[in-house]
């Protein structure tokens, strides 16, 4: 497994860039949430293919987040390199303080790559989660159609509880193929089989399909929860679809463990 360390130290150009393209202040975050919502509405008057019962559950969520941001303790104004981040979809909705550990700058001035080499989540507001029955009756499907798709990966936004698996009502209907899957944690994960050891330690992880070997997937590590500007990235090739499989259903069953996938639209 490779790993990649990088030098970095911010200088007045990037600190300018942070401040103009990057989210450093309360009133900004409230200021980007509503405008995300009010995107969301004007998606949903033409929008074919979700179900009205989606964006209904969408601007509720969308509600209670611009509720939270203005009345939970929150800095006004950041320290420099460290900017807000927020998310709504298919897991809920989430608010993040993240450190900018990097960012690449190009041969023509401009700004490129950025890596985060800290994260912590600062609040959050989960969705419904529905049955498979409900979520099949909802959006018109064959029952042993979405058990399949959770059992190959194909929607992640799930919970396990007992033996019985749970949907969120933001979920979205896959394609034919496979998507590229994001995982992330903050927390070790202590519990894991022997051949994932390597996964214990929090980070982001993203999994996808091999280009010139369909029953191969790669993996990117992003070690997360780093206090340095060296943020480590390690790459794993070659991963059979077995093993795949296997990794992602302990991923998706993980309590500590949050997922995405590419087709679902993050807000």
């Amino acid at each position: 497994m490779e790993r990649y360390k990088f030098d970095w130290e911010p200088n007045g150009k990037s600190l300018r860039y942070i401040e103009k393209e990057y989210i450093c202040s309360r009133e900004m975050l409230l200021g980007c949430i509503r405008g995300r919502q009010a995107y969301a509405r004007d998606i949903s008057r033409t929008d074919q293919i979700r179900p009205a019962a989606y964006y209904s559950a969408l601007d509720g969520i969308f509600e209670k987040l611009i509720d939270r941001v203005e009345n939970e303790v929150l800095f006004d104004r950041l320290e420099p390199c460290w900017v807000y981040s927020f998310s709504v979809g298919s897991h809920g909705a989430e608010v993040c303080l993240q450190h900018i550990g990097y960012i690449m700058e190009n041969e023509d001035g401009s700004f490129g790559s950025i890596l985060y080499n800290a994260s912590y989540e600062l609040l959050s507001i989960p969705c419904k989660m529905l049955s498979p029955e409900e979520f099949a009756q909802i959006y018109g499907l064959d029952l042993d159609t979405v058990t399949d798709w959770i059992h190959c990966g194909k929607i992640r936004s799930v919970r396990k509880t007992g033996r019985e698996w749970r949907i969120s009502e933001l979920t979205e209907l896959p394609g034919n193929n496979y998507t590229p899957g994001n995982f992330r944690w903050q927390d070790e994960l202590l519990d894991l089989p022997e051949e994932f050891a390597y996964l214990r330690e929090p980070s982001s992880l993203r999994i996808e399909q091999d280009k010139k070997h369909v029953n191969r997937y790669n993996l990117t590590i992003y070690r997360t929860n780093r206090l340095s500007t060296e943020p480590h990235v390690e790459f794993l090739e070659g991963l059979p679809a077995k093993k795949r499989e296997k990794l992602e259903m302990m991923l998706l069953a993980h309590p500590l463990v949050k997922s995405s996938s590419e087709h679902e639209t993050t807000w």
